[in-house]
């Protein structure tokens, strides 16, 4: 038996800023503890998109991504309803996607400049094998679970993508499985919800998966069924690698979500 098998269930996930240190904790006694970096605006809570900071407060570890941008990452329940009115009360919008992560996809050779460096815009990176080691060991009720065709056909050891989201479906109780240009398979409640691509000259394909997800989310988070919900999914995606950056020039706005999803 490894030393993996013999680690305590970790039973709560702990970031001391000051100290740029993640702990994972089976009660009092710390199971592993990590090296982080966050925002390059990191002193204080996170109070609006854009300030780079990393929220402080108790949140939930509630969704995972292995098709992100970002070696891996797990979704952090930022904002909460206090967040939100705060936000509110001051004409902001609080932000979102704040996710526990490991470094970017392209950053190959380079990874080591990463190390000791507070670069994100609020989330909390770990080297990759760190969120391996994370990923393995913070278990509980996965509500959401993205991923590939590949890394889907890895996982089940199935070729056909509604058998690997099926397969996936019997641990997860939803399951967005993406498909490139084809489109994407949804998982809910034992249905298979097919959703078609969206036509588009793809200019840069940073923040495709991210945008899938945060679009996708959205949509079920304000009342769409999951099929209006996966067509706004598609067309954010669409949007993002039309432009450079992950982060969207133009935003939707109500009348386009409205077009999108009758």
């Amino acid at each position: 038996m490894g030393a993996m098998d013999e680690t305590p269930e970790v039973s709560e996930v702990l970031v001391r800023k000051e100290e740029r240190r993640l702990y994972l904790l089976s009660g009092d006694q710390v199971v592993r503890s990590y090296r982080i970096g966050l925002g390059d605006n990191p002193s204080g809570h996170k109070l609006y998109e854009g300030d780079k900071r990393t929220p402080e407060g108790k949140y939930v570890l509630d969704w995972r991504n292995s098709n992100s941008d970002f070696y891996k990452s797990i979704h952090i329940s930022y904002p909460n309803a206090e967040d939100r009115e705060q936000a509110s009360a001051w004409g902001l919008d609080p932000g979102g996607s704040i996710m526990l992560h490991g470094l970017p996809n392209n950053a190959g050779d380079m990874a080591f400049a990463y190390a000791g460096l507070d670069w994100t815009d609020g989330c909390i990176a770990v080297t990759n094998e760190a969120m391996d080691e994370i990923w393995q060991l913070v278990e509980g009720p996965v509500d959401m679970f993205f991923c590939n065709e590949e890394e889907a056909r890895s996982l089940t050891g199935k070729e056909d993508a509604i058998d690997c989201a099926q397969q996936i479906h019997q641990h997860c109780e939803n399951v967005a499985l993406t498909l490139g240009a084809n489109g994407s398979i949804l998982m809910h409640g034992g249905e298979v919800v097919p959703i078609e691509g969206v036509s588009v000259e793809a200019v840069d394909t940073t923040g495709a998966g991210d945008m899938y997800a945060g679009g996708l989310l959205y949509g079920i988070t304000n009342g769409l069924d999951w099929q209006q919900a996966g067509k706004l999914a598609s067309h954010a995606a669409a949007r993002v690698v039309s432009q450079m950056g992950a982060r969207l020039e133009n935003k939707f706005t109500d009348e386009e979500i409205k077009a999108i999803t009758q």
